[in-house]
């Protein structure tokens, strides 16, 4: 025997084995505590096997997907839901009816916009002809004006206070924006003349006294300078009083205008003057706003009325 060789030992034999030395602090003869499994361990992998990378997958379908039948459903049967097969539905004529109902309301309130924004147009501005000469050189034949029956508008306080029952309003009418006004170019209808509208300018304002003495205007016995008079005229006209919601209007071309002079106009009701001429836009050649000089008053007093010329006395029958 080969003193050399170590000794073999059986891995069943105990003999021979020592125990090992229980821990410091624990009782011989006792075994240690299990270790658990986190403590001090975790698993390996064979050496030469490259790790898996992680992989997203989708979940697998569920696994109770409803079975299709053959064959017509049972009566009172529930409509299958989820990834069940529904019913085959025209939806077209739904959406053909849809579709024409929304059209037919944009074109209604289309046309109400459209009526809307007329009316208040038609109550802001309007277009007028001139006919003759009678405000020349200011405004000629045939040139279009804008006229804005907006600005004299006036409103009764009485009737809005019915609709308006918290807020206390006098009775009477109230101007919207402003009043006729001296020099003001109006537009307004012809009392005297059916259908016939004629543009004069504003001479004499309610309560005011108005006289015209060899071609001057004399306002309350103050003369009236009007620098858009450019040709001179004569003429009378006695000490004539304005009542209220009336004017005296004279057309600028003094020696050919039908205007309060006339019997057939006389004064213009506050009612029948249509709005004041803001802008002339044709033609082309002649866009501009016309002249609303109101004019000034002097302290040069009219002068003192003229005598009557005397008439000699006709001769007596058969006197010589």
């Amino acid at each position: 025997m080969d003193p050399r060789a170590r000794p073999q030992h059986d891995p069943d034999d105990d003999t021979g084995r020592e125990e090992p030395s229980p821990p410091a602090g624990e009782a011989p003869g006792l075994l240690p505590p299990p270790r658990k499994a986190w403590q001090g361990w975790a698993p390996q992998r064979p050496s030469g096997v490259e790790p898996r990378p992680n992989v997203l997958r989708p979940a697998p379908r569920a696994a109770n997907r409803p079975a299709l039948r053959e064959g017509p459903p049972a009566e009172n049967s529930p409509a299958p839901v989820g990834d069940g097969l529904l019913p085959a539905v025209d939806l077209a004529p739904e959406l053909r009816r849809e579709h024409s109902r929304n059209r037919t309301r944009e074109v209604v309130e289309t046309a109400l916009l459209a009526i809307l924004v007329f009316l208040v147009v038609r109550a802001s501005f309007q277009n007028f002809r001139v006919q003759g000469h009678s405000m020349y050189p200011n405004l000629h034949d045939g040139e279009l004006v804008v006229v804005s029956p907006l600005l004299y508008k006036r409103i009764d306080t009485g009737a809005l206070s019915d609709f308006l029952p918290f807020v206390e309003l006098r009775d009477g009418q109230r101007e919207v924006f402003t009043s006729p006004s001296r020099g003001d170019i109006v537009v307004f209808h012809s009392p005297g003349q059916q259908r016939a509208d004629l543009v004069k300018r504003i001479i004499g304002l309610p309560g005011e006294t108005v006289q015209i003495v060899n071609g001057a205007v004399y306002i309350d016995d103050h003369r009236l300078d009007e620098p858009y008079i450019t040709e001179s005229w004569s003429g009378d006209l006695p000490q004539t009083f304005i009542p209220d919601d009336y004017y005296f209007v004279l057309g600028d071309n003094r020696n050919n205008s039908e205007d309060s002079r006339s019997p057939r106009v006389g004064l213009v009701a506050r009612n029948q003057i249509i709005g004041k001429a803001l802008f002339r836009w044709w033609p082309p050649d002649s866009v501009g706003r016309p002249s609303q000089a109101p004019g000034e008053l002097t302290d040069d007093p009219p002068p003192p009325p003229r005598s009557p010329r005397s008439l000699p006395s006709p001769a007596a029958p058969g006197s010589r």
